[in-house]
């Protein structure tokens, strides 16, 4: 199988799997039954597969769907916190877990929130538990300062349990859903808010300004430029104005280079018929730029 259509194939192989996960998940009506605090099993006879291709206004209200199921499970399960640990008022999600971090979960929490009250501008009322468009709105503008106060490169950050923060591993999920958030949401939201989150986007953006990490055997790096060129992408877009967005789009170009490097790499070693390569992707890839 020629490279080309290797890649075609496994691409293919992704959507399919993506668009059946949103499918079969969104079946289930709701989370959890009255009473019970935590969602229940799927059952069998909820699994549907469909031959057809679904339109774009289909697939996009099972996505709409799936997120509203989980943001009633979280604000029913009590997931969201009140707290004046990061400031009087506030608040964040228990959003930790196997593999997981805070920051992370939150940030993800986030762009899940801005993207069902961004759509559905019109309604009042959200989930099975007819939660008001206010409170989610308020658990929403809580966490995306939440994420930033608690950033250590905040020139407001307030020392805590949750601090997090560039340069570091995994760093730029905890901003990219926030900012994505901010931008979607952004005329719901207050200058203060926007500029915390325009304030530490900036400055991780900066933290990736750095040289690439290197591939090793058994680790092509790939996955650490992935996750960071986006963060690149966005700054040097939503923040065009900053004499610092040219240093950022040249970075992104940079992660998104080594991150296609790094994918080949993993397909050429994973390919039992490419053995031949992989002493040449060992001894050239390996190496810093």
């Amino acid at each position: 199988m020629r490279g080309s259509n290797l890649a075609e194939t496994l691409t293919n192989r992704v959507r399919r799997g993506l668009l059946v996960a949103c499918i079969l998940t969104a079946t289930t009506t709701s989370f959890n039954s009255p009473g019970q605090s935590e969602p229940t099993m799927i059952a069998a006879r909820d699994f549907r597969l469909t031959r057809r291709t679904l339109k774009p206004s289909e697939r996009q209200a099972i996505y709409l769907e799936l997120i509203e199921n989980f943001i009633g499970y979280a604000e029913h399960t009590g997931r969201f916190t009140s707290s004046n640990t990061l400031e009087p008022g506030g608040g964040f999600f228990d959003a930790a877990g196997s593999g997981v971090t805070w920051f992370r979960g939150n940030s993800n929490l986030c762009i899940a929130y801005a993207v069902l009250l961004g759509d559905c501008t019109g309604r009042k009322e959200f989930t099975k538990h007819k939660i008001p468009r206010s409170v989610l709105l308020g658990h929403l503008r809580k966490t995306i300062r939440s994420l930033c106060l608690a950033n250590k490169n905040c020139s407001t950050h307030v020392p805590e349990s949750h601090s997090w923060g560039g340069p570091s591993w995994q760093a730029a999920f905890g901003i990219l859903g926030a900012a994505w958030a901010a931008h979607l949401m952004e005329p719901s939201l207050d200058e203060d808010t926007l500029a915390l989150v325009a304030e530490v986007l900036a400055k991780e953006a900066d933290h990736l300004d750095k040289p690439i990490p290197s591939a090793v055997p058994g680790n092509t790096a790939a996955e650490d430029c992935c996750w960071n060129t986006p963060v690149l992408a966005f700054a040097a877009n939503k923040l065009s104005h900053d004499p610092r967005a040219k240093k950022w789009a040249f970075a992104c170009l940079m992660h998104e280079y080594f991150e296609k490097r790094g994918r080949l790499w993993l397909i050429l070693r994973k390919n039992e018929g490419l053995r031949f390569f992989r002493g040449l992707t060992d001894s050239c890839w390996t190496s810093s730029p």
